[in-house]
């Protein structure tokens, strides 16, 4: 592997040569915002890779950007899958494993904060969030509250 993250394997067989070239997939971006009560943890999105019928791994997540005003943690555990699209609708109802992301103001906070985050999926493809939050009692217009 080399400074640009591509693969590249050569197979021989004879005078023939087949060259695969496996290039990392391209990341998506979401934009996420939120409105989150002073004090009280909030969890903001839960992510699996799914599989086959129904099967779930946990995804890789890590934090890009640290909030400044608050923490953010990945939580791994059972989830219960609901509100599926497409072909993922028939596991709605039905338990897998997951991560999710839980953001905690400071205490006392008030106001607003962000930060990123990257969720690398089995498949190899990559999503990353960019998180804006309201920390407080206003729920501005859409702004969705967390779970």
């Amino acid at each position: 592997m080399n400074s640009t993250n591509r693969l590249v394997a050569a197979v021989s067989a004879g005078t023939f040569a087949v060259w695969l070239m496996a290039l990392p997939s391209q990341a998506k971006d979401f934009e996420i915002r939120r409105s989150v009560k002073a004090g009280e943890a909030a969890e903001l999105l839960q992510h699996s890779s799914m599989r086959g019928e129904c099967e779930s791994k946990v995804p890789k997540i890590k934090v890009l950007d640290d909030p400044k005003n608050g923490g953010a943690v990945v939580k791994e555990g059972e989830r219960k899958f609901e509100k599926g699209a497409g072909n993922l609708a028939k596991c709605d109802g039905k338990s897998g494993v997951g991560a999710r992301v839980v953001y905690t103001p400071k205490a006392g906070f008030e106001g607003a904060d962000k930060f990123r985050y990257e969720v690398t999926f089995n498949n190899g493809n990559v999503n990353v969030y960019s998180v804006s939050l309201r920390i407080g009692k206003q729920d501005p217009a859409g702004w969705a509250k967390p779970k």
